[in-house]
């Protein structure tokens, strides 16, 4: 239900807020198919999954996944981006730099 409360202007302003690393992974991704590179396999890709070597997935109990994430983790705020915002640049560890797991980059946010 938390994204059907979203206006269009909130969607233009989450799209705006993603397109230069949206656009950035999409130029690495053609750059690597132009060059030649060698991607990270599906395989790769998906280890942070936990698939077991057939691909299979565990998810839990049907009760489980009727509760679907609402039960799990809440509703998200009413103001999404404004909270996004918050936790990504003003909380006290919004300014730690991390490695990523999936693109092995080192970064931080201002």
């Amino acid at each position: 239900d938390g994204f059907k409360q979203l206006s269009d202007a909130d969607i233009d302003a989450l799209c705006d807020t993603v397109k230069d690393d949206f656009a950035a992974l999409l130029k690495h991704h053609v750059n690597a198919m132009r060059t030649g590179e060698k991607l990270k396999s599906t395989e790769e890709s998906n280890g942070k999954f936990c698939m077991d070597e057939d691909g299979e997935m565990e998810y839990g109990q049907l009760a489980e996944f009727f509760k679907g994430l609402d039960g799990h983790i809440g509703l998200p705020h009413p103001r999404v981006l404004e909270v996004m915002e918050d936790e990504h640049k003003s909380r006290a560890d919004s300014k730690l730099e991390f490695t990523t797991k999936n693109y092995g980059g080192t970064v931080t946010f201002p």
